[in-house]
């Protein structure tokens, strides 16, 4: 059986953009120059059929307008990575030359559909509840982030290995991790901890985002980047973690996946 990975190689210049896929954001950055990159895109996609990517291209911060010199384009390329790592086949993809001085745009959008084959089913915070019709969501999502603070303050390990388990079993089963590697993900956060990696506070500026087809919610800066990490106060170094969270039937209160 094959273990084929999907990924998107793009170029993107002088713009903020944001990539999805399934209602998933899986990237979003501000590039003031030109930028190149792979990224993969098996964590957002839970089941063989049909996909939909998203491409969102915005101003750089400060600006009404997208620059004259924003350009994005991008390729999906599968991979077999069974016994290494095996470029298959090009399924395409779209380019959005440079906007030009005539133009005053504040965004360019693209959807691709395509169909993925994947030999794996992720689907547990599908299951869970349409947020809409939870009650108190901002307080509860609140809740979820200050438990996960709180643990790594504490450095509560084992509870933070059980709080981060469905997260790290749909990764583990949708980027073909072995158990060492799986393991090692979670241990590499211990020892950014153990070396002096401290929980910061939610960023001021962060904002509820409701996606997932309204089953998943996050904190996020206005710039797109995920609005909690660590820091570690003696290199100035900043761990951003990049987290979502769904509300499980029969629950009442967040999870993290």
């Amino acid at each position: 059986m094959t273990e084929p990975y999907y990924q998107v190689d793009f170029i993107a210049v002088g713009c903020k953009f944001e990539i999805l896929i399934n209602d998933l954001s899986l990237l979003s950055l501000t590039i003031n120059s030109q930028a190149s990159t792979l990224i993969p895109l098996n964590s957002g996609i839970f089941k063989t059929g049909q996909q939909k990517l998203e491409i969102k291209i915005y101003p750089l911060e400060g600006q009404e307008f997208l620059h004259p010199q924003a350009a994005f384009s991008y390729e999906i390329k599968i991979y077999d990575v069974k016994f290494g790592f095996e470029l298959k086949d090009t399924l395409g993809g779209d380019k959005f030359p440079a906007v030009g001085v005539s133009k005053k745009l504040r965004s360019l959008e693209h959807v691709q559909n395509f169909h993925a084959e994947v030999p794996y089913v992720t689907d547990t915070w599908q299951k869970g509840q349409i947020l809409a019709d939870v009650k108190d969501l901002n307080d509860k999502l609140k809740r979820a982030y200050s438990k996960i603070a709180m643990l790594i303050r504490n450095k509560e390990y084992e509870r933070l290995k059980m709080e981060f388990a469905n997260r790290e079993q749909t990764m583990a089963t949708a980027m073909y991790l072995s158990k060492e590697d799986s393991d090692a993900r979670l241990s590499s956060l211990i020892e950014d901890i153990e070396a002096g990696f401290e929980a910061m506070p939610v960023h001021p500026t962060a904002v509820m985002r409701i996606f997932g087809s309204g089953k998943l919610a996050a904190y996020k800066k206005l710039n797109g980047e995920p609005a909690f990490g660590l820091l570690n106060h003696k290199t100035g170094e900043e761990l951003l973690l990049d987290l979502a969270f769904y509300v499980p039937q029969g629950s009442t209160e967040f999870e993290l996946i």
